[in-house]
């Protein structure tokens, strides 16, 4: 019995064998048979996929090698590479930023990388607040000057140039939906030049009594409610349960004191409108301590009431 019929016989499937096997997981190479007819194991693809696998590898090995080398060195910032999974987005700009839940709808925000004039940072709305867009509120050139003999000036009464501050001006305006927040970032009150606040404002309610808004020798103090921290920074907290928003049942705002400008307040305000208040107030309260400044601040004092006695 020559070989090739030994080979064969030893092919035959066992007694318990099924006749036909279910195909293998991972690929194999084709065999090649000898003269004889027989298989004929390694040869030169064998060879060839041996030596390939190992480059293969090798080079997996130098791009992991060279991503922990970037992670290493802070060349590759792993937690500011965006995450799809996270429910977050973060606005930054004007010296700040604020994290706010990504479905809502930004109804509008300022350039991040320049100051455009405005007092309004960055209008939000969990359902969104319909006709008070750029679009639909157009250009504004701004106030007539008036000329009386050799002097020329504007006229009081001003008005809001900047778009933000326009945007925010028409959203006071409008109608709130049930279940809504809309919420407000900004650097001081926004104003109408020469009219005042869009929204009424007491500074003696934020500050000391007898105050004006913008006094730059005023020190948060416990006595004045600043009792909060965001930041770092003294904060306080001012709960209004009237609003010049129609359909809203309360307005919370955190006043942030920032040491650095002096004489100027963050304010992050938001109407709110039932049902389900308490909700709504987490949510709010909680984006208003995700304020961050962008640069190290001193602040005035550590501990859970950061103010001057």
């Amino acid at each position: 019995m020559h070989s090739a019929e030994i080979e064969r016989r030893l092919r035959r499937p066992a007694p318990d064998e099924p006749d036909i096997l279910p195909a293998l997981i991972l690929p194999t190479m084709p065999a090649r048979t000898g003269a004889s007819g027989g298989l004929v194991r390694g040869g030169s693809a064998w060879r060839a996929s041996i030596f390939l696998s190992q480059r293969i590898a090798l080079a997996l090995v130098a791009l992991l090698l060279a991503l922990a080398g970037a992670i290493a060195t802070g060349a590759l910032r792993l937690d500011r590479l965006p995450n799809p999974f996270v429910t977050n987005t973060t606005f930054v700009g004007r010296g700040i930023s604020i994290d706010y839940p990504r479905s809502w709808d930004v109804v509008a925000t300022t350039n991040g990388l320049a100051d455009e004039g405005s007092s309004t940072v960055l209008i939000l709305s969990n359902t969104g607040v319909d006709g008070c867009s750029s679009a639909d509120l157009g250009e504004d050139p701004g106030p007539t000057p008036v000329v009386s003999g050799d002097i020329t000036y504007f006229p009081e009464g001003g008005g809001l140039h900047p778009i933000q501050d326009r945007i925010f001006a028409c959203v006071v305006g409008k109608p709130m939906a049930a279940g809504e927040i809309r919420l407000v970032v900004s650097l001081g009150y926004p104003q109408t030049v020469g009219v005042g606040p869009i929204e009424p404002f007491d500074p003696e309610a934020w500050f000391a009594n007898g105050s004006v808004y913008g006094d730059p020798t005023y020190v948060p103090t416990a006595a004045d409610g600043w009792t909060e921290a965001i930041d770092g920074q003294p904060a306080k907290l001012l709960v209004e349960t009237t609003s010049i928003v129609p359909g809203a049942d309360e307005v919370r705002t955190w006043g942030v004191y920032q040491p650095r400008l002096a004489g100027f307040t963050w304010f992050v305000r938001a109407t709110l409108r039932g049902p389900d208040l308490d909700g709504l107030r987490v949510q709010a309260d909680a984006i208003a301590e995700t304020l961050r400044f962008d640069r190290p601040t001193s602040p005035v004092a550590s501990g859970t009431a950061p103010v001057a006695p």
